[in-house]
């Protein structure tokens, strides 16, 4: 009896052990079903420490295989010898101002006659192989107050596309130059014994650019005064920027104008100049031009100390034209050009008193 009780209890812990079983490997399988699908859907890629390992032995390489090549003794030397050349190169284009300066100085007023040049200051520019001069100034020796011109710059440097044709020529910038003359200064060179184109200015610019011909020759913002005796305006014009171009040409035949100029300016404030042409600069005796001129209202009140010479008194009127002007040795021909846009001569109001001329010519009738 006890037997058979020991066998039924015994064949249903079996039975329910059993069930238990397949109940705990269910949730096991849900579980590792619900891991997966979790897996797959955030899908983080998993690192191979091989490939990890491989990447930085790469980078590695490829950093010190850069390293190695800038660290190579001839790359070494090549860059340092690059370096001490541009140190010694500044140092040297420093250290030469000063006796350049001198030099240049003392060269200039050399080549000169009855004028006198003070340069403020000179830097030599390695860099773009020139020489610039600052703060120059020319004076008069017999009035050498005030000064008859002042020059902010003066660059000379090579002319660069003039290498193209084999040509050694020097390119010559005037920054801001100004000029002023009064009727002293005229005196003087009108007593003189030697003419104003004969007084080695030429030579002198040369001087700047080491003797080398000068090929081009450019104006940036110049003025020029005038002042005459009495109370008359001053006779300026401002704000002219000039150009000449292939000056040191082959000689050329008789009326050929190799060089291209180009000037304009403001006259008196108000009024315009204009010219654009040609010119030859190694003429005999002198330069020739020709070229197309255009005045824009001038006013003719400034010319008062000029006119009130032939006892004609301006004082009013504007003037315009446009016309071709061609100059030669043995041709002086000015060419004006009519206008339809009423260019001329406008709203003038001469007066000429009676008395006895100034320029010599008797008296006027009335």
């Amino acid at each position: 009896m006890l037997g058979l009780i020991g066998t039924v209890i015994a064949s249903d812990c079996d039975q329910v052990a059993a069930r238990w079983g397949h109940e705990l490997l269910a949730g096991d399988r849900r579980k590792g079903c619900c891991k997966a699908r979790a897996e797959r859907a955030v899908q983080i890629p998993k690192e191979n420490p091989t490939c990890r390992m491989f990447g930085r032995r790469n980078r590695e390489i490829r950093g010190g295989d850069v390293m190695r090549r800038l660290l190579r003794p001839r790359w070494v030397r090549l860059t340092g010898l690059f370096l001490v050349f541009l140190g010694v190169t500044a140092l040297a284009a420093h250290v030469l101002d000063g006796p350049a300066h001198r030099y240049m100085e003392r060269e200039i007023n050399r080549r000169l006659t009855g004028y006198t040049v003070s340069v403020g200051a000179l830097h030599i520019h390695p860099w773009t192989v020139s020489l610039e001069l600052l703060d120059s100034t020319i004076s008069q020796n017999t009035n050498p107050t005030p000064p008859v011109a002042r020059v902010r710059s003066l660059t000379a440097t090579i002319h660069w596309r003039a290498l193209l044709h084999r040509k050694v020529v020097a390119d010559v910038t005037f920054d801001r130059p100004s000029i002023y003359v009064n009727l002293k200064n005229l005196r003087a060179e009108a007593t003189s014994d030697v003419a104003l184109k004969d007084r080695g200015w030429q030579e002198a610019l040369e001087a700047v650019t080491l003797d080398l011909k000068i090929d081009r020759l450019e104006v940036r913002e110049g003025d020029l005064t005038y002042l005459d005796g009495g109370p008359f305006k001053p006779l300026q014009v401002s704000r002219v920027n000039a150009t000449a171009e292939n000056i040191r040409n082959i000689r050329s035949k008789e009326r050929a104008y190799p060089s291209d100029i180009h000037v304009e300016g403001l006259v008196f404030d108000a009024g315009r100049l204009w010219l654009d042409g040609h010119a030859d600069f190694l003429a005999e005796p002198h330069a020739t031009v020709k070229a197309a001129l255009r005045l824009d209202e001038i006013e003719l009140d400034y010319f008062r100390p000029i006119t009130s010479r032939y006892n004609v008194s301006v004082t009013k009127g504007t003037l315009s034209l446009a016309g071709n002007v061609e100059y030669t040795p043995t041709l002086h021909e000015p060419r004006p050009r009519p206008d339809a846009g009423g260019r001329g001569a406008r709203g003038i109001h001469p007066y000429r008193p009676h008395g006895p001329d100034r320029a010599g010519h008797g008296r006027a009738r009335p």
